[in-house]
């Protein structure tokens, strides 16, 4: 398997391991309804009512439909915003899921003929870290992905502080990439003053020794960047050598601990690989046949 279906795959683990304990907010609930953690688990939260165990979260849901778009839709840099738009409107206008406030703005905003449609009020940081798929589809081609990024960020979340984080987020998948750790990949942003808007959010992940979710506690388990950035990079460092126990720590955290999931198995299934994850895990997702179909 080459680097870039690993980075695939894990981000898709970690959604759907993430999906028993998404939206809870009582980590203690967690606990004492999952028993075993490292096993795929129903939502227990009622936002995600219709989905079973090895389904995805809505997230996870859009990445799929992000894969399939970049891997059969017919596209180039000219068109690929108008593209893209249109084929997310058709895809959420349908959609059984979970339906969230930032996606319903943004479907109003492209009926209306706005191009980028997205939200301009709320930086959830979702929109920043499901871009797996992208990186599988233009991994050869660093400035054609980012640019692909970025659209596709802010075609439901068009803030600044959007555009900042997924350049971040690649700027440190690249440093991985090019063979520094995660650790080192984060702490090398802090030099650059164009993401100084940012920095503070690294630090707090990197300064942070705390219980893992208390951590995440402190600062703060909801869908905003300014929330989950920093609980992402402190699993990202402090788990920087083992994929799998990052992935079931912030499981246990709660929260949007999907959004959190995919951007550390992202980092750190570029750092590791995907073979430190049970085999299970990647051959029980339920679209597991759907994702290894369209990536060949």
């Amino acid at each position: 398997m080459n680097k870039k279906e690993e980075i695939l795959l894990a981000s898709f683990v970690a959604d759907a391991l993430s999906l028993g304990g998404h939206w809870v907010y009582d980590p203690e609930k967690i606990a004492n309804e999952i028993q075993d953690i490292e096993k795929y688990h129903a939502p227990l939260s009622m936002f995600h009512a219709n989905k079973k165990a090895g389904d995805f979260t809505h997230y996870g849901d859009l990445c799929v439909f992000l894969l399939e778009f970049v891997t059969t839709a017919s596209y180039d840099q000219n068109n690929f915003e108008e593209t893209l738009s249109k084929a997310w409107s058709e895809f959420i206008s349908s959609y059984t899921g979970y339906f969230d406030g930032a996606a319903r703005e943004s479907l109003e905003n492209y009926k209306k003929g706005i191009i980028p449609c997205g939200n301009t009020l709320i930086p959830d940081l979702s929109a920043c870290s499901r871009i797996a798929s992208l990186v599988y589809a233009f991994f050869d081609n660093r400035e054609l992905l980012r640019q692909y990024a970025l659209t596709q960020a802010i075609m439901t979340n068009n803030l600044p502080q959007t555009t900042l984080t997924v350049n971040t987020i690649l700027d440190i998948l690249f440093d991985v990439l090019d063979g520094n750790t995660p650790t080192k990949a984060v702490q090398n942003r802090l030099q650059d003053n164009n993401l100084a808007p940012i920095h503070a959010l690294l630090q707090k992940g990197l300064g942070n020794k705390e219980d893992d979710t208390k951590a995440v506690y402190e600062f703060g388990p909801a869908c905003g960047i300014d929330d989950g950035l920093p609980g992402a990079i402190l699993f990202i460092t402090r788990y920087e050598n083992d994929l799998k126990t990052a992935l079931v720590q912030n499981a246990k955290a709660g929260g949007d601990s999907s959004s959190r999931g995919v951007l550390i198995a992202m980092i750190l299934g570029a750092h590791l690989g995907i073979d430190s994850l049970p085999k299970e895990w990647v051959d029980g997702m339920n679209a597991s046949g759907k994702i290894k179909e369209l990536i060949g």
